[in-house]
């Protein structure tokens, strides 16, 4: 009777640190970190951060990842949803998360290598097989806006002492404060510092370190220092180097989205007690190691004292955030005083071409350089025409033309935008090169174009990748 007691005292878990809970904090923790990560990483290695994040990287596929196992779990939630119009909403979660997982590779166009449709080659900013690249700005409003609306209602609710909106669990509030963090990684460079601070989503986590604050919620207030800290250091290290990838936040939204889609997964009672109780229920879990060392299980023992344990969960919570705290104090200080700056230093004292561009020649890699920039001066596409010394080293489709078609646009490059300073390196192939011919085009024609002659050495007879 007594082992019957403690069995069910722990199938749930402990009060004092709910199911929910410990994933709202592993999720703020994950998110916490890798932002962490990729703000330190775009002031001290910005084409290392370019290389994680351009089109089909890695942080990219992760992003896919996120998304495909946030439609899962919330498909496996509308399975053990009753009510038939929270059922529905869980489904509709689910198609979207899968249908922008899709989106976010262009259903796979760059992996099969199929081309696009000539309706979609009209409307399409980016020539790709998506319906979101129709209204680049349209989505991210949606997305933006909608995260928006369910932060502010969270947190009214939060202050209500509500967890719920129409039956459904809300997020949790360390969830809101991952939200907003990831709202916060804007891919913009503003011309002021306090125009990048002063947003929407700034001034919503600064209400609610407030309320905290009033409140006396020590422990809250304590994690939204912490998140405040961190969104400021992220807008440092944004100002200081290269202008923050879209890749990065939309591989956060992923994140969230998942550590979401799990939290509603296990507010449903026969799911928790599925998956949860093997790992919370402590004295399941002696019994089964009793019988593996062929202990009697039902031996008396002493259970450990879960609010110890749920205490230290939290003081170790506590401390990570002030570890945060620290660390974004660290990153803004060395984002400052590391941007003076953030482009590489060109050899050359006049540049091959001197044109709306300055290209130079340093090795095997091009330079394009200009001062005054806009970004604006980026978005039209560069066309690259190399010319080798030996025509058997051009692709069989391109000997006809007699050079080799390199074009790219700055996105595809390392690349940043610093102030009123645009920088990107294009790598050259490894076979001798007898000219380089460079410059920006649109439908209509070239906007400028230079060239240059090169005598160089053939290094491996091989084209670079």
């Amino acid at each position: 009777m007594q082992m019957a007691q403690l069995s069910r005292k722990y199938q749930q878990c402990p009060p004092a640190l709910p199911c929910d809970r410990k994933i709202a904090v592993l999720g703020y923790i994950f998110l916490c970190l890798n932002a962490l990560f990729f703000g330190y990483l775009s002031v001290a290695d910005p084409w290392g951060y370019h290389a994680l994040t351009k089109e089909d990287g890695w942080v990219e596929y992760l992003t896919v990842v996120w998304l495909l196992l946030a439609g899962l779990m919330l498909l496996a939630t509308a399975l053990a949803e009753r009510n038939f119009l929270r059922r529905c909403i869980y489904v509709l979660g689910s198609i979207a998360f899968v249908f922008a997982a899709g989106e976010e590779i262009s259903w796979g166009q760059r992996i099969l290598g199929f081309a696009t449709p000539d309706f979609l080659l009209d409307l399409n900013t980016q020539g790709e097989f998506n319906v979101h690249n129709i209204s680049t700005g349209g989505f991210e409003r949606i997305y933006r806006d909608g995260t928006q609306v369910l932060c502010v209602l969270t947190c009214a609710a939060f202050f209500s002492r509500k967890n719920k909106l129409f039956g459904i669990p809300l997020p949790s509030i360390l969830l809101v404060l991952g939200f907003l963090t990831m709202l916060s990684y804007r891919d913009n460079v503003q011309t002021h510092f306090m125009d990048f601070i002063l947003q929407r989503e700034k001034a919503l986590l600064l209400l609610f370190a407030i309320f905290t604050l009033f409140s006396w919620q020590t422990k809250l207030f304590i994690v939204a220092t912490a998140t405040m800290a961190l969104v400021v250091a992220l807008a440092y290290a944004n100002y200081f180097s290269v202008a923050f990838s879209g890749e990065v936040r939309e591989y956060l939204f992923g994140t969230l989205c998942f550590f979401y889609a799990l939290q509603l997964l296990l507010a449903h009672e026969p799911v928790r007690r599925r998956l949860v109780t093997p790992f919370t229920d402590f004295n399941l879990l002696l019994r089964r190691v009793k019988l593996w060392h062929g202990v009697d299980a039902d031996a008396d023992f002493s259970p450990p004292d879960t609010g110890s344990i749920e205490n230290l969960m939290q003081t170790l919570f506590l401390v990570a955030c002030i570890a945060i705290i620290v660390a974004s104090i660290v990153l803004a200080s060395f984002a400052y005083f590391s941007g003076e700056e953030r482009y590489p230093k060109i050899i050359s004292t006049k540049p091959d071409i001197n044109s709306s561009f300055d290209v130079y020649l340093t090795g095997k890699e091009l330079t394009y350089f200009k001062e005054p920039c806009v970004p604006t001066d980026t978005k039209l596409p560069f066309f690259l025409h190399i010319i080798p010394a030996d025509e058997k080293n051009l692709p069989s489709d391109r000997k006809r033309y007699g050079f080799d078609n390199r074009d790219f646009t700055f996105s595809n490059l390392p690349h940043f935008i610093w102030r009123e300073v645009c920088v990107a390196i294009r790598k050259l192939p490894d076979y001798a090169i007898a000219e380089i011919r460079t410059g920006q085009f649109t439908v209509e024609g070239q906007i400028w174009e230079g060239s240059f002659n090169v005598v160089e050495p053939a290094d491996d007879g091989k084209a670079a990748p």
